[in-house]
């Protein structure tokens, strides 16, 4: 056997059993700066605002902390608590369900958190900012392994006691005062009912248009330029149709190489990249890996705060 056919065999296997046990690999976070914080950005801003026409600081793969040899790529560093803080208001969360409960993984990783971990997180978070509100996209990552129940079924009842922190309305609200204190819920999965449905219709790597929203989600891509030059045409496509809900995904991996691992590329490209050429007026959701208060502090200049 080849020497690269081995190694990618080994590779397997070991995702394999990371899959079948539901255990984490894991990494030591590095720790970020915490002196820039803004955890109630929102209370300067009017009831009426319309959340179109914010500049939103997101965090893809929001509980991505761990991968095995970076093939399922971490994507941050900071903790949940800590993404809030710095000013993220778009969260970017992927669940599996595995004997009919709901863990945070990406790809096959099981990142070794229930969601009822993360939403009280958020729900704390929310109790402390009440001014504030977040919008949650919520995706099926993978298969349901040893589970009984739907995915939405098991989401509903892990929400259910605390459906006062939830807008679960299939349209997006009109304005902020609407939704302070609450989560937006974006439901990426199958036969979702409750939420803005964001699942029949979402394309694969590309840009397209679903129900009141601009999504440009095209992670594979042949260079960190290619990349940068789509973020670029969705800042764009966000200041011209300012009624439009524009998530914009930083993030992606490089189809060329060995293991796909641009969730690295990306904060040493497009994050610099953000930080120092992003207008002040940009608009929409900006979507990002290892979100840092300095980043953050970037995007909500958008917001003339």
């Amino acid at each position: 056997m080849e020497k690269q056919s081995l190694k990618h065999l080994i590779i397997a296997s070991a995702l394999a059993f990371v899959v079948t046990l539901g255990t984490t690999i894991s990494f030591l976070p590095i720790k970020s700066n915490d002196s820039k914080n803004h955890p109630d950005w929102m209370k300067s801003l009017a009831d009426s605002t319309s959340l179109t026409s914010l500049t939103l600081p997101g965090s893809h793969d929001a509980a991505a902390f761990y991968s095995l040899e970076d093939l399922a790529g971490k994507c941050q560093d900071a903790s949940i608590t800590q993404q809030l803080n710095y000013g993220v208001r778009f969260l970017d969360v992927r669940l599996m369900s595995y004997k009919d409960n709901l863990y945070l993984c990406h790809g096959v990783v099981n990142e070794g958190m229930v969601f009822k971990r993360l939403a009280q997180d958020v729900y704390k978070f929310l109790d402390a900012n009440p001014s504030e509100t977040i919008i949650m996209s919520v995706k099926e990552e993978a298969k349901a392994q040893a589970s009984t129940q739907s995915f939405e079924s098991l989401f509903y009842t892990a929400i259910e006691q605390f459906l006062p922190y939830w807008s679960l309305d299939t349209s997006l609200p009109l304005s902020l005062g609407a939704v302070r204190k609450k989560i937006i819920l974006l439901s990426r999965y199958e036969q979702n009912t409750i939420g803005i449905q964001a699942y029949e219709g979402w394309e694969d790597s590309t840009t397209f248009d679903l129900n009141q929203m601009h999504v440009q989600d095209a992670y594979k891509v042949s260079s960190n330029e290619e990349k940068w030059s789509q973020i670029q045409e969705t800042l764009t496509y966000a200041k011209a149709n300012p009624s439009k809900l524009t998530l914009n995904f930083c993030s992606g991996y490089l189809l060329k190489g060995f293991p796909p691992s641009y969730s690295v590329s990306t904060a040493k490209y497009i994050n610099p990249k953000i930080k120092e050429e992003l207008s002040k007026d940009a608009k929409g959701i900006l979507i990002c890996d290892f979100v840092t208060p300095e980043l953050v502090d970037k995007l909500l200049e958008g917001n003339n705060l």
